[in-house]
């Protein structure tokens, strides 16, 4: 089914004389894509992200409420094998979490990265 989808959309692209870019873009988002996978797994200490979706992510809404500071987070991850709820305590400066009119809590800020390590900062 997919695979129909995928060629009626390429025979689409061809009509409209955009084949080529349309190629171009899916091929650096599939890159995007394998490079995001191994990141993923070097943060699951070699356990494979088998979840993989795709999401159309809104853009950041324009005005937004601030909650208060994000302190800390926690996640459900198997990592090395085995099943935890990792917590993860935030440094200074600590992301604010905040809504908007989408209604998305939105992270932003703050000084923290994510590494193979796990969340840093």
């Amino acid at each position: 089914m997919a695979s129909r989808k995928l060629q009626s959309q390429c025979r689409r692209a061809e009509r409209l004389g955009v084949a080529s870019e349309l190629a171009a873009l899916l091929a650096r988002y599939l890159d995007q894509v394998e490079q995001l996978g191994s990141q993923c797994e070097d943060f699951r200490w070699g356990d494979a992200c088998d979840h993989v979706q795709l999401h159309e992510t809104p853009s950041l809404d324009p005005v937004m409420y601030q909650l208060g500071p994000l302190v800390a987070v926690t996640y459900e991850a198997r990592k090395g094998g085995d099943l935890h709820h990792w917590e993860h305590e935030f440094e200074s400066p600590l992301p604010l979490l905040a809504f908007g009119d989408s209604g998305s809590l939105w992270i932003l800020g703050g000084g923290y990265r994510v590494t193979h390590r796990g969340i840093v900062g």
